[in-house]
């Protein structure tokens, strides 16, 4: 009897062609472990101070990323970064783009009518399949007739403007992304997924909103500076804050579609995917090149933090760059960061390639630019030769030529040098110079160094480098002034690999000129794979 009994409950759970249904994971029992729960609160918490922390490095970097897009749009525009009292003494900053937006003419009102016209129609020629699509449709349509009848009636009592909006809504939005860990925590950490996989399904959505939020109320001011207030209504309400929560709820169900850990006796850990790499990835534009076995790709962040004398103030620069080399054949790199100096913020792309020419020559070219009043060049390009293998495999010589349009007119050529000998046991001297040309005054400035450097191979690295030299170039403006000075610098660095695929490093430097002098820390962190 229990045989039969048994048999009739097995095939309950087969499918028609004998396979086994499992149990859905919205039935199964979910055991929370006390051990978990405290790591996942733990793990919560440093996000979220993580977030605190980087939250001033993140509103420079939104206030560069609005300057450089209003620049190349060509939209006249002023992004101050802000400083608002917030709970317990507390001081909170935020960028503003402030965008002049007119109130609607009679044609701009007529075109929104227009537009509200073929929305509704839309609505009803679609089919009955669509009709959530219909719903959300009259929806955007309803507010935008308010909208309508507010500018047709009321237009100027309207009391809000283009730096008001996007001031509280990229508040919001920064709130918003320090809340991803806790709502992760909440809905996402229970489930049984490896810490890797919840540490990416906190940073996804933190990393796609900190890129995608400025660039959408930049495309708002743009549309509103065009199109006049009347659109705000409806890019506040529809466009703005909601489409931020939209993304993610998308990112929390792309990850709970990843493979997780069954919790049940025996346990077996499973091979857990590399989605923590994509967190990085989406940042970046990777080249469409052909995959080969030998290909080696990397991911790497930089952070420095310096302060000048002389009542300079302070001077931060960070960086992400991807890079991706094939062995022997090619290397591509591209790098997205900022820097910020003398009250000056600046946006920075780049890209470079190298080109194996035989095992031990290497040639490449790089193309950069940036934004900024002054910290970032209009231009810079750069090329390069090396060539390893010399002297019995102990010599590596390093040519270069850069070129620099800064603002202002200035601009400068520039040719250098480097000499690297290995002394064996790990030990390396180098020697490098360079000597920079500028336009307009033909001043001419120079760099010589020596350097020592210890390393075993993906381990440790250790490095000291000294230099001197004296820098010159002509200011150009209303009367132009010559800019000329003796600088001496040391520099300490430190490379660690934690494991043989990804490591951090440390760099610590002094610059000593007649001006002023700069102490600077830098850390980096890197992933292979």
């Amino acid at each position: 009897m229990d045989r039969i009994v048994n048999s009739r409950t097995e095939s309950s759970h087969r499918g028609y062609r004998g396979g086994l249904i499992p149990v859905h994971r919205a039935l199964n029992h979910l055991e929370l472990r006390k051990r978990d729960g405290a790591l996942g609160v733990l793990f919560v918490i440093a996000l979220v101070v993580g977030w605190a922390v980087a939250w001033p490095f993140v509103v420079r970097a939104w206030a560069a990323i609005g300057r450089f897009a209003f620049e190349v749009l060509g939209v006249p525009a002023q992004v101050p970064v802000i400083t608002r009292a917030f709970a317990f003494g507390v001081e909170l900053t935020v960028p503003r783009f402030d965008v002049a937006a007119a109130l609607p003419t009679t044609a701009q009102w007529n075109v929104g009518l227009g537009v509200v016209a073929v929305v509704l129609l839309v609505s009803i020629f679609l089919p009955t399949r669509s009709l959530p699509l219909v719903y959300l449709l009259r929806l955007l349509a309803a507010v935008q007739v308010s909208s309508q009848i507010v500018f047709a009636l009321f237009a100027p009592a309207f009391p809000y403007d283009v730096g008001g909006m996007t001031e509280t809504l990229l508040l919001a939005n920064l709130f918003v992304i320090g809340l991803v860990p806790v709502i992760m925590g909440f809905a996402y950490n229970p489930l049984a997924y490896g810490w890797s996989q919840r540490l990416a399904a906190a940073l996804l959505p933190m990393a796609h909103l900190a890129v995608t939020v400025p660039l959408l109320y930049v495309a708002h001011a743009w549309i509103l500076h065009h199109g006049s207030l009347l659109w705000m209504p409806l890019l506040f309400w529809a466009f703005g804050l909601v489409l931020s929560v939209f993304s993610i709820v998308a990112f929390y169900g792309w990850a709970v579609s990843w493979p997780h850990a069954v919790r049940a006796r025996p346990r077996r850990r499973l091979r857990q995917p590399r989605v923590l790499g994509t967190v990085l990835l989406t940042l970046v534009v990777v080249p469409a090149t052909a995959a080969a076995d030998d290909t080696v790709e990397s991911i790497q962040l930089g952070l420095d933090v310096g302060r000048y004398t002389e009542d300079l103030g302070g001077a931060e620069s960070g960086f992400v760059a991807y890079t991706r080399e094939r062995s022997g054949v090619d290397r591509w790199r591209f790098d997205l960061g900022f820097a910020s100096r003398f009250d000056d913020t600046g946006l920075g792309v780049g890209a470079s390639y190298g080109r194996h020419l035989g095992a031990n020559t290497l040639v490449s070219a790089g193309l950069s630019t940036g934004g900024g009043d002054v910290v970032q060049p209009d231009l810079r390009f750069d090329m390069g030769l090396r060539r390893t293998a010399l002297l019995d495999g102990r010599l590596l010589v390093d040519l270069g030529y850069t070129h620099i349009e800064n603002k202002g007119d200035n601009s400068s050529d520039g040719v250098g040098a480097g000499l690297l000998y290995s002394l064996g046991g790990g030990w390396s001297v180098g020697a490098d110079g360079r000597v920079d040309i500028g336009q307009p005054g033909d001043t001419q400035g120079h760099t010589v160094a020596v350097s020592l450097l210890y390393g075993i191979y993906r381990k440790l690295y250790l490095s000291a480098r000294a230099e001197t030299g004296r820098v010159a170039y002509l200011l150009v403006g209303p009367s132009d002034a010559l800019v000329e000075f003796d600088s001496r610098g040391l520099r300490l660095g430190a490379t660690w690999y934690v494991q043989e695929d990804r490591g951090v490093g440390v760099e610590f430097s002094v610059l000593d000129t007649e001006v002023y002098d700069l102490t600077n820390v830098g850390l980096r962190a890197f992933r292979e794979w």
